[in-house]
């Protein structure tokens, strides 16, 4: 809202240097007013006396410089509604961003009110479907993540990761060909296939290795899964280089694990969605703020 000014003057052919008294109108989730005056200085706080250069101001209030989390999130679940992910999703992150753990509980039941499912989850739901989303449904890039999200993200990594490692290929999974690599000699019908769900699990793999805090403690697990991860590159590189691969139809059905957090674009999250689906599920990129390391 733009700021309401009042002048008062004894004469109204006064020059411009009279006393001004401006009252901003600020909200509760500013910090405070940043005022720039004619002889170009800039001043925080809320203005109350102009005269001349001289300058009479006042600190923003405790209740301006507590950011409303609460309407932070409300419009986060808006963003949603209207189809911006991206969008929501740098809201939802904002509203936890350095939050005590008291208003993290109200805003986790404010969200399981909402949308029947905790805040951490569906923080890293949406950060996971977006990230899903790169290279037109068949990458995945996950840049950052709120230290509030981290374990419920490690959790969902790890499941879409067990999917996928568990697909059959040829009659054998995907993670028994990442350690018999030596053994795929020759292009088989699915290859496309098994070069997605491999690509795929690396990735998955690799967000898990940045962001699982549950890995921090874990050297001897963190390093059987840095060495799947390898392997799972090997194999999808191995694979997409035989002869004969960029002849396969890319039309091959490949199912992607990953769903979206809220109804109605599950179209999108396929290859075969409506390219119209696919850019509004995209909209910006949502890994654009500092990644809480």
């Amino acid at each position: 809202m733009p700021p309401r000014v009042r002048c008062h003057a004894s004469d109204a052919d006064q020059p411009v240097r009279s006393t001004v008294l401006i009252i901003l109108a600020t909200s509760a989730a500013m910090q405070a007013d940043i005022v720039y005056l004619g002889d170009g200085s800039r001043h925080c706080g809320a203005l109350l006396v102009q005269a001349g250069y001289g300058v009479a101001s006042q600190p923003a209030s405790q209740e301006e410089r507590t950011p409303d989390r609460s309407q932070m999130l409300r419009e986060a679940f808006e963003l949603f509604g209207d189809g911006d992910l991206a969008a929501g999703l740098r809201a939802m992150q904002r509203s936890v961003a350095d939050a005590s753990g008291a208003v993290l509980g109200d805003l986790d039941a404010q969200c399981r009110a909402a949308r029947g499912i905790p805040l951490d989850e569906f923080l890293a739901k949406t950060r996971i479907y977006l990230a899903s989303r790169a290279g037109h449904g068949r990458g995945f890039q996950l840049n950052s993540a709120t230290k509030y999200e981290r374990a419920a993200l490690g959790r969902m990594l790890a499941r879409q990761a067990e999917i996928l490692l568990a697909r059959e290929h040829d009659g054998r999974t995907v993670a028994e060909w990442a350690s018999q690599l030596n053994e795929y000699d020759a292009l088989k019908p699915d290859a496309r296939l098994l070069v997605a769900d491999a690509a795929r699990a690396g990735a998955l793999l690799a967000a898990r290795l940045r962001f699982d805090p549950a890995l921090k403690e874990k050297r001897a697990e963190t390093a059987r899964l840095t060495r799947l991860r390898a392997d799972l590159m090997h194999l999808a590189g191995w694979v997409a280089s035989l002869p004969g691969y960029m002849d396969l139809s890319p039309d091959d059905g490949w199912v992607d694990p990953i769903e979206p957090p809220i109804a109605g674009l599950a179209a999108a999250s396929q290859p075969g969605g409506s390219e119209r689906d696919a850019r509004e599920a995209d909209s910006r990129p949502a890994d654009s703020e500092p990644s809480e390391e």
